[in-house]
Formats: structure tokens, sequence, C-alpha cells
């Protein structure tokens, strides 16, 4: 970074801290990958997308097909969502445990899910359907009490220029992988510079001054943007809205919290904030053969893991082009909910402890792909336990599912324990050992998992 824009953004970030607290407190939050690409649900001329060797996530469909830009366009004149109900999504993500909600107003295919008058590429202009996605949602989480946020692809626009960078800096930037995502295909004639200032950058102060009190911007893969072009979209943010988060991806560390990866969760505890994106399925965006959804345990082990290690969950659901949402997803984050309803204390406000996990299970999360190629099947023991911590309480958090009549949590031993609970109820019984906190339980209020509460002196 130069040193000042670098002071720019430290006092920017620091007046943030509020803010970054808060976004910590929700741990929890949804995810929405929706637009032309859910109408192709994978498929494309009768081809599956795996078969292109290109991208196996829908949403990445015109790349991975190398779909023409006007072909593509003419998906927009079909988009009709009768099904979309905004406040039924937003009730949704409430009775799932989700505290915010964040949904793409433009992915890479450049198609905007809102009224923009930088590009008629967008569902009210140039869709049948012609009504404002985004503020239909965004007004549905103020009534439910969700915040809401907004993924925004600053850097792709495979329709009208965004390449990532790569024609003005690929020379001197540091670019490793052997595969470009700027459209190679059919690009447009749009320059770089252009698309950034006529439409990149005045479409995010269109969402900004439009759409209050944003939790997030949730930019996405920066790739060769030189180091003014980043700060311009962090300022770009700031300007309208100071107290909204921006996403590390926005490029050359200016963002306010890290995202260590798709579907990835760091393997030690983090001091920043940071936020993992994740999916029910193995795809974003809706793929109509992907039924490979992460049952309610693998996904409450997601929540705990990646709280216990400092950070947010954001799950993401893929609706179908009608705007329903899959049946199964929505049936899994309702028992996960039921869950987190009542084992709140130790995920919500919480923050990490000294240890973040104890046993046996040691799980590598590492990318979207990895869990799509290797599949989850893990037994959890009754030796694994995660922890969380809110003042004098440390949680610690058992997934596992057998019934045993006796526990001991030996990151506890030593401890000065003043009581022990068991969160939603069920007797037990307690003592220190020099091995550890010895629990004894009578039944198990949940087969998905139980907490204990752990005062402290």
């Amino acid at each position: 970074m130069s040193d000042t824009r670098r002071s720019e953004w430290e006092n920017l970030h620091a007046a943030k801290q509020v803010a970054v607290e808060a976004f910590r407190d929700k741990k929890y939050g949804m995810f929405i990958h929706w637009g032309l690409y859910s109408e192709l649900a994978g498929i494309y001329k009768g081809k599956k997308i795996e078969e292109m060797g290109r991208s196996r996530i829908a949403e990445w469909a015109m790349h991975a097909f190398r779909i023409p830009r006007d072909d593509y366009a003419e998906l927009a004149k079909s988009f009709n969502p009768d099904k979309f109900d905004p406040e039924a999504i937003a009730r949704l993500a409430a009775d799932s445990g989700m505290k915010y909600l964040v949904i793409t107003a433009k992915h890479h295919d450049g198609f905007a899910l809102f009224k923009s008058e930088a590009s008629a590429f967008n569902v009210v202009d140039g869709t049948p359907f012609g009504r404002d996605i985004i503020g239909e949602l965004h007004a549905a989480c103020e009534k439910v009490g969700v915040a809401f946020g907004l993924y925004y692809s600053h850097s792709l626009d495979w329709s009208e220029g965004g390449d990532g960078g790569f024609a003005e800096h690929f020379e001197t930037a540091n670019y490793t992988r052997d595969w470009r995502p700027n459209n190679d295909f059919d690009p447009s004639p749009v320059s770089w510079a252009d698309y950034l200032h006529k439409k990149a950058l005045p479409q995010v102060n269109e969402i900004m001054t439009r759409y209050t009190n944003l939790i997030e911007i949730w930019y996405d893969v920066p790739f060769v943007m030189a180091e003014d072009e980043s700060f311009a979209f962090y300022k770009a943010v700031t300007d309208v809205q100071s107290q909204t988060l921006v996403s590390a991806r926005v490029g050359n560390e200016y963002g306010d919290y890290d995202v260590p990866g798709d579907n990835v969760v760091p393997d030690e505890l983090a001091d920043r904030a940071f936020e993992t994106p994740g999916t029910t399925n193995n795809s974003w965006g809706y793929k109509s053969y992907d039924h490979d959804f992460k049952d309610p345990a693998e996904t409450l082990f997601w929540i705990v893991n990646i709280v216990s290690k400092g950070g947010n969950y954001l799950l993401n659901i893929g609706p179908r082009a009608d705007g329903s949402v899959p049946e199964e997803s929505a049936a899994i984050l309702r028992r996960v909910g039921a869950w987190l309803k009542i084992n709140a204390d130790a995920i919500y406000e919480t923050r990490p402890w000294k240890v973040a996990h104890e046993g046996p299970t040691n799980l590598s999360l590492e990318g979207t792909s990895a869990r799509e190629d290797d599949g989850f099947a893990v037994e959890f023991t009754e030796s694994d336990f995660w922890f969380t911590q809110k003042g004098n309480d440390v949680f610690a958090i058992s997934l596992a599912r057998a019934t045993g009549s006796e526990v001991t949590i030996a990151s506890l031993a030593g401890a000065d324990v003043k009581a022990v609970a068991l969160l939603g109820g069920g007797g037990l019984d307690w003592k220190m050992s020099e091995t550890g906190l010895v629990v004894s339980v009578t039944g198990r209020p949940d087969d998905l998992g139980i907490v204990f509460r752990v005062t402290l002196g």
C-alpha cells in the first residue's frame, strides 16, 4: 500500500471497530447466489458444467460453457421468478438462526438484481419480472429483524468489460494460476477503465445510496486489480455508509474482515474477524442435479468449528430460477436453527477461548471442490469438544451422537470451576479430577450435540 492510502484506510477501518464487533457477535448468516445462471441450473445445450473442464459451480456457467454475450443476455427475456417470496426467505434465515443475509447484487455474469442507471442489464429493465429483487429482500429483512448485506462482483463482468484487470495489469502482477477467469471467448469492447468508472463504481454507489444500514459489502475475486482500484471500491462504500464492512476480497489488503477461502476454515484461532463462505451442497448457484446437501450434523459442525476459531459462517442457498428455495436445504437449515435456539448462548456474542478444540477428530477443510471430491463421513467421539467463551462462562460443545454416562473435558484441568450446567436442561453431575472436568449426563436433550456451560471463578 502507499503510505497515504494506508493511513487513510487505517483511520476508516479503526472507526468501524464497534461495527466489526457487532458483526462478530452475529456469527451466522445466509448467503444467496441467484441470477440468470439459475435458469441453466448447471446444464447448457445438453451438457453438464462438469463436462466443460473449466468450473463445476453453476454460477460460472457463462464462463464454463463459453456462452457468447448476446446468447447469455437472452436468458433475461425468460427470467420471471413468480415463486420469489422475499419475506419467506427472510423468515427462513431468521428461523434458521441466521442473523444476517447477503445476496448477489451482481455476479460475474454482469446481470444486476436491482434497477441500475449504469447498465440496462438488470432485472427491472431487462426481464418480464420487472421487480427490484434487492429492494424487496432488503425490506423483508428489515421487517423480520435480519441484517442485510450485498455481494458485488467488482472485478469480473463477463458481459460488460470487467476482466479482473488482466489486460492492463497482468504483466506486473504476481499471478500464478494456470487459468484466467476473464471472458476470453467473447470479450466486451468496453475497456477496463470504462467498466470500472462507468458501470462498477456507479453501481456500487447506487446500492450504497439506495439500501440503508448495510452490514457488509461482499466484494469478490480482485485478481490483478491495482491498489488504487481496490481502494476506490473500499471508499465507494465508506463514503456513503461509514459503518458498512468491506470484505478482504476488495483486494490489496483493504478489507475490514478476512475471508480464508470458500468452504475453508483456518487451522488456528484467529485474532482478526473473518467470515467463511460455505455451500449447502457443492455449488453456489442452483444446480438441478446436485443433491449432495450437508446434513444437519455436518452443517452444525461447520458452524461450531468456525465460531470456535473466532469467525462467522456465511452459508449459501441457491434458489431455483423461479425463486423457490430447494426443500432439502430449507429443511436442514431449520433443523440446525432449532438446535441454535436452544444453545444460542454458546454461539452468538461469544469469542474464542484459549483452546478451540480437543479430541481425536482432526479435519482439514480446504475448499468447495475438496468437500465435493472427498465427501464428509465423520463420527465425532465423546472426547471431542469445541470451545467458546462469554464473560466467565466457557462453553464446551459436543457433537457426538452416542449416549455416554461420563465424559472428561481435559482442557479444563486445573480450572477454578464454580458451576456446570447443560444448555437446554437435563440432569448432570460433575467433579474435578487431575485429568480435567468430569461430567456425568443423564440423557441427551438433542441428538445433534450438547453444550456444557462451565462457569469459572
